[in-house]
């Protein structure tokens, strides 16, 4: 069954500027929410973003639609992440955790987040203190999964906070559903380990 994003794939093949614009603004949020959950650092996110949307320019008339446009998408995206990271860690590179402490806090910069993200949520009738703890909460969470290897990394990413089934991150990552599921226990099961003494304290 066609989809809208096949109709924009067409006018893309065409060479229509304008269909590849309609695109970008359709998948840049989750693009880089997704560059910015793996990388921690939201102009890292913007790099790879971009980076993402130049390779879907050039090869989109070699898409095959063997999947989903948005899990071709995804795919492109989540390997420039770990070729990202391991340029990162061949340099020495860390994320700062400055800037981790400093969104606990409240005063890094506004970064988009997807739909099903805890980051997302907002009660204008909580107090200040409840915020702070929940900001402060957030900002150990994002440590903690970026202290988390890769692999297990991006399950946490493209479930719990992009929302992707099973099927489509096994798509998107290449490897079997059970593999995915299997990642994912043990990272929560990790995750869980990381944050005990901040919850329990």
């Amino acid at each position: 069954m066609a989809t809208p994003d096949d109709a924009l794939i067409q006018r893309c093949r065409a060479g229509e500027e304008a269909a590849f614009e309609e695109m970008v603004a359709a998948y840049h949020r989750r693009v880089w929410s997704i560059a910015y959950q793996m990388s921690g650092d939201p102009d890292d996110a913007d790099d790879i973003t971009q980076e993402a949307f130049v390779r879907v320019y050039l090869s989109v008339g070699r898409f095959r639609e063997e999947s989903s446009f948005s899990t071709w998408l995804y795919r492109i995206t989540m390997n420039l992440c770990t070729d990202f990271l391991r340029r990162r860690r061949r340099h020495g590179d860390t994320i700062s955790l400055d800037l981790v402490e400093a969104e606990g806090r409240g005063e890094a910069r506004q970064t988009p987040v997807a739909a099903g993200s805890p980051a997302g949520t907002h009660n204008p009738s909580g107090s200040p203190l409840r915020e702070a703890e929940a900001a402060e909460l957030r900002a150990r969470l994002k440590e903690a999964i970026l202290s988390l290897p890769e692999y297990y990394r991006s399950v946490v990413v493209l479930r719990d906070i992009e929302g992707l089934s099973y099927r489509e991150i096994a798509s998107v990552l290449g490897c079997p559903e059970g593999t995915v599921m299997s990642r994912l226990f043990y990272a929560k099961r990790a995750l869980r380990e990381k944050l005990r003494s901040y919850v329990e304290g």
